[in-house]
């Protein structure tokens, strides 16, 4: 997790896999990208495809989906090691206001 200091205050990223990173308060979902072959997910994904906004992370097969406010990146970063990235900053913000 980057922080990144605007005139605004801080910009957290989340790191996608492989030289991407995105704006954490961009990411509207993670999903497993088995998943993304069934009902609404893969109505999704193709309407996305079909519109260019697709974008595929190397680094191996893809393990999770990423949609952001703009685009859906496939990564082979697991859902779960994703999760943990964008959670982790709150939860040791949220230990160190308890102590």
């Amino acid at each position: 997790m980057a922080k990144i200091r605007n005139g605004e205050g801080e910009v957290l990223f989340i790191h996608l896999g492989g030289d991407t990173s995105v704006p954490l308060a961009e990411v509207v979902a993670v999903l497993r990208a088995d998943l993304a072959g069934y009902g609404p997910n893969r109505e999704m994904v193709q309407s996305l495809r079909a519109a260019g906004k697709v974008k595929t992370i190397p680094g191996g097969p893809p393990r999770a989906l990423v949609l952001t406010t703009s685009c859906l990146y496939m990564t082979g970063v697991s859902p779960f090691t994703l999760r943990r990235r964008g959670v982790a900053p709150y939860v040791n913000r949220l230990e160190e206001d308890t102590k």
